[in-house]
């Protein structure tokens, strides 16, 4: 019973892009996580783009067998890519392998092109669990961040867009 529910759940591969929507949309509705399958033959980071500029997606995950980037100078994983980051000061003290600098590039890419805000997530298999479940989350998270703005002196803020902000912020 569970593979023929699997199947009724993984979509294939020949739907147009309404059809995909439509497929993803029900499945949600029926509270099921949608598997969808992305042609290798395409460009992985194109279809995802499409998909998620199709569905206004604000979360996608992306399943990696070795799961989140690793930084290779330290051996340990990175927990999160804010790309907003003015100075670049992460991705300056980063040392990915090829494979993990190519992937963040496309990311970021991808993350910009869309006209809505995204977040990725990159997990191994095995850890998809613990993303959905968990605050923490289980690989590494890739979002556009907040710009964080700084002045040297209190007379170059804008006093009534500040107290704007406090006033509102609960």
């Amino acid at each position: 019973f569970k593979r023929a529910k699997m199947a009724l759940n993984f979509m294939s591969r020949d739907l147009t892009d309404e059809e995909k929507v439509e497929f993803v949309k029900v499945r949600i509705d029926k509270n099921m996580i949608p598997l969808v399958h992305v042609d290798p033959n395409k460009n992985l980071f194109k279809e995802i783009w499409n998909f998620a500029h199709l569905l206004k997606t604000h979360k996608i995950i992306l399943l990696k067998k070795q799961g989140g980037l690793v930084n290779t100078e330290e051996n340990s994983l990175v927990g999160i890519v804010n790309l907003n980051d003015a100075d670049n000061l992460l991705r300056q003290t980063l040392t990915l392998n090829d494979d993990d600098t190519k992937y963040l590039k496309n990311c970021e890419g991808l993350i910009h092109k869309l006209a809505h805000p995204v977040s990725l997530s990159i997990i191994s298999p095995n850890n998809i669990l613990r993303e959905l479940l968990t605050v923490k989350g289980a690989g590494t998270l890739i979002h556009a961040g907040s710009r964080i703005v700084t002045h040297k002196s209190w007379t170059t803020v804008d006093r009534l867009r500040l107290t704007h902000l406090l006033q509102t912020q609960s």
